[in-house]
């Protein structure tokens, strides 16, 4: 829906003095932020460079040069062993070199997103129940920007959400985008399916977006500013598919609590979507190597430049879009 032109509203939240936002720490120092991004490639060139220079100087073609001195004091200390320090110093440096650049990326839709915000210059507030895959996300987002902290939280929990809110608007003095990522569960028939499955998938995927929605439009709605962003599966406008009947309910549960809320904030100057992924492997947790095909990695892609879209100024005047991304006609 198009939003109709609105006077603007003086933001009730306070400015810091400076203007800027003060990168906080959590437990890594400015330090560790820079390192990820330039560290390792410049370890990987010095341990590349010492295991040629050690090479070089074994075999004999640095006499009376700066090498020699150090290829003798190889023969000395390790004597035959100084040929396997070589290979060790290579292979570390390949080791290190895959650790910065892997040959296989580690992806997920809500990682994409987040690097896909970061590039285009946002401040990331990373949260995940999964302590591992959220120090992965922030460790990728640090290899290209410092303006980014992890915060473990379980959003099934209310109050994990309001204290999650209060934290970040006290590190980076304001709120702009939510953006709300599903996960998609195992897949059983609805009479295999107990009332805990049930509830789980709900939690996760209905109930713990509303919780974010309602502790975050709180905040907006005092910056008279903010953006609002659910992603689901194509299964919320109905492509029902075997296995998934509660996450289908999720998902149409959840597209319509974004034109809802597209409704209600608009006067606050909040703007709600929703993008409708085509595939349901963008939200698997359980078939990790789906993420590798060049289809599904391209359809992210996709789903992360609209997200970046659609909460920017220039999309400025929707609100309640609800978007769906398909295969290729040619898939």
């Amino acid at each position: 829906m198009t939003r109709k032109p609105q006077e603007s509203k003086p933001s009730k939240s306070k400015k810091s003095p400076s203007g800027s936002v003060k990168y906080p720490q959590d437990g890594l120092s400015d330090f560790t932020g820079s390192f990820d991004r330039y560290g390792w490639d410049i370890l990987a060139v010095f341990l590349f460079a010492l295991s040629f220079i050690s090479l070089i100087g074994l075999i004999g073609l640095s006499e009376g040069s700066f090498i020699t001195p150090w290829a003798a004091l190889l023969r000395k200390g390790f004597g035959w062993g100084a040929w396997f320090l070589v290979v060790f110093l290579a292979l570390t440096g390949l080791m290190v070199l895959r650790r910065s650049h892997p040959l296989v990326p580690n992806l997920s839709l809500g990682r994409v997103i987040a690097l896909a915000f970061a590039e285009a210059g946002a401040t990331v507030a990373a949260t995940d129940q999964t302590p591992d895959s959220l120090v992965e996300t922030v460790r990728q987002i640090r290899m290209r920007s410092s303006a980014v902290k992890g915060y473990p939280a379980d959003n099934t929990r209310p109050e994990q959400v309001v204290d999650l809110a209060a934290e970040v608007l006290q590190d980076w003095g304001r709120i702009d985008i939510l953006v709300n990522v599903p996960s998609l569960p195992a897949r059983l028939p609805l009479q295999e399916l107990s009332e805990w499955e049930w509830q789980l998938s709900l939690n996760k995927n209905l109930t713990a977006p509303f919780y974010m929605l309602r502790a975050v439009s709180t905040v907006m709605a005092l910056q008279a500013n903010g953006a609002i962003l659910n992603i689901t599966a194509s299964e919320a406008l109905g492509q029902a598919e075997e296995g998934l009947g509660a996450f289908s309910a999720c998902n149409a549960g959840l597209v319509s609590l974004t034109r809802t809320a597209a409704r209600e904030l608009d006067g606050d100057n909040i703007r709600v979507h929703a993008i409708c992924g085509g595939d349901l492997a963008l939200f698997s947790d359980h078939e990790k190597e789906i993420f590798q095909t060049e289809e599904i990695q391209e359809m992210m892609t996709g789903v992360a430049k609209l997200a970046v879209y659609l909460c920017s100024p220039n999309a400025s005047h929707l609100t309640g879009q609800v978007l769906l991304i398909n295969r290729s006609p040619e898939a």
